[in-house]
């Protein structure tokens, strides 16, 4: 996934620390899991309700 890539060479550019680089990709790695999970509930809702 070239995005990924991409997100990885920025963090890895910034002036931070190890740890606060840990920090961002463990946020970011929650918040991926969320919107996924989020999506997923979105699918099962959509999939339930009677065509029409």
């Amino acid at each position: 996934m070239q995005s990924g890539q991409a997100m990885r060479d920025a963090i890895a550019s910034l002036d931070l620390s190890d740890s606060q680089k840990t920090a961002i990709w463990s946020i970011l790695a929650d918040t991926r899991t969320s919107v996924a999970a989020v999506l997923t509930d979105e699918q099962q809702q959509l999939r339930s309700r009677p065509a029409g």
